[in-house]
């Protein structure tokens, strides 16, 4: 067919040539040579595009194949050429409009837009001026321009209006939806596929606007219109897929409209058509919603097992655990069987509507399981403390489970039974599972605080969460009937007595709020009581060292140092807590320090302010000053230590010295006679004051001193010469007789 084509479009061409002459010779080598590979090109990879893209109404242009992808590029390349080399021939604006729409496909929408406008711009007569006007409000979609891309489908709108142009004008109205939806202005989208209804004269816009039109109204809450909407779709000839898909949102509208019958009836007769055997866990789905709606849970729930056995790798699958998960919480109450489903659903892949839910749900149940594994775990502990044998006791049939569940699996390992051995798998699950009893580790007080706030948890999660409130009464309860010190007590009192207005017991509410308003006038919670009972807010940060810092500024404005020192410094030790502590010691200090001039007193201030208020403001600004001090302080000490060892130091040593002396003079082992020759030894130094005329006799003349006789012999040991010697200054080589 394609070489039939080209033989009939090479014959035109010829023809043309013979009648027109060099033009159309430049023409028909351009399209030869290089535009009918890229139109071929072109042409092959927007079909392999097209065939992903059904829904005319998908807002976001999705991923294309690698191998369009590849081709586009090359489509984009030999227009290029074309353009660059065959700029005068007449191919010009069907190489600007290919390449624009390969940008297009590859997301490139600022390029696509430049080419769309460079052939309204080079070609303006071109045919093919208004589709690239249309691809450029395409582009500005895209871009979220998107006033810019309706003023645009406006103006187009009319020159197809004055052409008649229906098939342009239809294509107009669609991305004209495909702009509101995408700008979340559903009404306005739905009032112009209404209008596209009326002119459209293609079968696939026709069915694919009729359900538009039905998930719009859908998501204005407009039920009846949607369902009468997906009813209509059928009417316009659609394809397979948006026959199916209407029928079955039909009937989710018809169950919706708690027209459950009416629902069923659809249904049931989607699934017993044999070409629909590709969506039957959608069609069970739809079921088991309806069966769940008119509370025939079993019938539901054997819908919604069916789908998690038969189809447990779909996406439906998740969606019926889920629903099965939701049946066991809201409709039996069972939260175990609720749990179980939950976590399987979370485990599985889901659509859009459900991801979040089931996310919900898992996180919801996971603290719940949490809490009831506590409260059962806090209760034995306090059981094992209170009652000593109840642990042996547990340990022993522990024990004994444990022997008989082994002693089932090895008999079930030699012999299977019907189930192909999933007993057995369960039988070593739970004997994996299960722990052994363990003796607490922690006082049955601290067990007490601990099963006190599990409690109110619990309470919490069953009235806020479960919206179940008798059993957030009951743990309520226990707290307030069991624990009447703990801390939680009195939002437990608050908590209960919210629950009395919400089963419109209000008296007793409102008694329950009064007595925490007179009891609990320290906590946040007595303003929460006082909103309810239109009672005065109580000023929860009140601090009685406010006012007595404010007077002790005062007196410091007024100069009067001493005093306010004396006020400030008091707050702290009147008032430990108070938020005024550590300002009032830091002002004390910087009294002592700017105005007392008293460093060291200030220094003891800023000292007490760093060690009881280490993370205050106040600590924070005043610890490099501390600091710094302390290490002056360490230095002079330093110092004056160093002084005081060197003058010990020398007073050690004179005093060796002098030992030495008194025991050189006190050995008398070795004496020898020796003749001093007195002229040579110098005068020893004395303390009496000097006689300056040496000829002068001494007054007294009884006391008169005999001169030494030169050959008087003096006894002296060996050591006593060498320290005469030194002491004396005499030379070694100086001889003592």
């Amino acid at each position: 067919m394609k070489k039939k084509l080209s033989i009939f479009i090479l014959s035109v061409f010829l023809s043309s040539i013979i009648l027109s002459g060099c033009n159309v010779w430049y023409d028909f080598t351009t399209y030869f040579n290089v535009y009918y590979n890229a139109k071929d090109l072109y042409e092959e990879a927007e079909l392999a595009i097209l065939e992903q893209r059904k829904d005319i109404y998908n807002i976001n242009e999705p991923s294309i194949p690698n191998t369009a992808n590849q081709t586009l590029n090359k489509v984009i390349e030999k227009s290029s050429k074309i353009l660059q080399f065959n700029s005068e021939s007449s191919f010009v604006d069907n190489a600007l409009f290919m390449t624009g729409k390969a940008f297009y496909y590859q997301k490139l929408f600022p390029r696509a837009q430049r080419k769309f406008n460079e052939l309204i711009s080079k070609v303006p007569e071109s045919k093919l001026v208004p589709e690239a006007e249309l691809w450029i409000a395409r582009t500005q979609i895209q871009l979220r321009n998107f006033d810019a891309a309706l003023d645009l489908l406006s103006k187009l709108k009319e020159k197809a209006l004055s052409s008649e142009n229906n098939e342009l004008l239809s294509l107009i109205y669609v991305e004209e939806i495909r702009a509101y939806i995408k700008n979340e202005r559903y009404s306005e989208a739905l009032k112009i596929a209404n209008e596209l209804l009326t002119i459209a004269d293609n079968s696939e816009i026709l069915s694919q606007t009729a359900y538009e039109i039905g998930e719009l109204n859908f998501r204005l809450n407009n039920l009846k219109s949607a369902s009468e909407a997906y009813l209509l779709v059928k009417k316009h000839s659609p394809s397979f897929d948006y026959e199916l898909n209407s029928q079955l949102k039909y009937a989710k509208m018809m169950r919706l409209l708690k027209e459950d019958e009416q629902a069923l009836k659809v249904l049931s007769e989607l699934r017993s058509e044999d070409k629909n055997n590709l969506s039957y866990d959608v069609i069970d789905l739809e079921i088991g919603l309806a069966y769940k709606q008119l509370e025939r849970y079993n019938d539901a729930y054997d819908k919604f097992k069916y789908i998690d056995t038969a189809f447990s790798n779909s996406v439906t699958a998740g969606l019926a655990r889920y629903e099965m998960g939701e049946m066991f919480e809201i409709d039996i109450f069972n939260y175990d069987s609720a749990f179980v489903y939950y976590q399987k659903a979370s485990t599985s892949t889901s659509n859009v509507d459900y991801a979040q839910k089931i996310k919900n749900k898992s996180q919801l149940f996971n603290k719940y399981r949490t809490l009831v594994g506590n409260q059962l775990s806090f209760s034995k502990q306090r059981e094992y403390l209170i009652d000593t044998t109840a642990f042996e006791r547990d340990s022993i049939e522990f024990a004994t489970e444990q022997e008989r569940i082994l002693e089932e699996t090895q008999s079930n390992t030699s012999q299977f039974g019907d189930d192909g051995g999933k007993g057995t798998q369960t039988s070593q699950t739970t004997l994996q599972t299960r722990t052994a009893p363990q003796r607490p580790n922690i006082s049955v007080d601290s067990i007490a605080v601990l099963y006190t706030k599990n409690s109110f948890d619990l309470g919490n999660l069953f009235f806020t969460e479960f919206f179940v409130y008798d059993s957030a009464y009951y743990y309520y309860k226990t707290v307030i009937d069991n624990y009447p010190n703990s801390k939680i007590y009195p939002e437990a009192l608050y908590s209960i007595g919210t629950y009395y207005f919400s089963v419109g017991d209000s008296a007793v509410g409102d008694s329950i709020y009064q007595f925490i308003y007179n009891n609990y006038r320290k906590l946040p919670i007595v303003n929460a009581v006082a909103h309810q009972l239109n009672k005065p807010l109580i000023d929860l940060n009140f601090d009685p060292a406010r006012d007595i810092y404010a007077l002790a500024e005062d007196k410091l404005t007024l100069k009067d140092y001493k005093v306010s020192l004396n006020e400030f410094y008091k707050i702290h030790i009147e008032f430990p807590k108070s938020d005024y502590a550590p300002k009032s010691l830091y002002t004390s200090g910087w009294i002592l320090e700017e105005k007392l001039s008293l460093k060291d007193s200030a220094a003891s201030i800023y000292d007490t302010l760093v060690t009881k208020y280490p993370r205050s403001q106040y600590a924070v600004k005043v610890n490099p000053k501390l600091s710094f001090y302390k290490q002056e302080k360490t230095r002079i000490e330093n110092l004056r230590q160093d002084s005081i060892k060197k003058t010990l130091d020398s007073l050690r040593s004179i005093e060796i010295a002098d030992s030495i002396m008194k025991a050189a003079a006190a050995d008398t082992l070795k004496e020898i006679p020796v003749k001093i020759d007195e002229k040579n030894i110098p005068e020893e130094p004395t303390d009496e004051p000097v006689i300056e005329n040496p000829e002068k006799q001494p007054e007294n003349k009884d006391e008169e001193e005999t001169p030494p006789d030169e050959n008087k012999s003096i006894v002296i040991s060996n050591n006593f010469k060498l320290q005469m010697k030194l002491i004396y200054h005499i030379k070694p080589n100086s001889k003592v007789v």
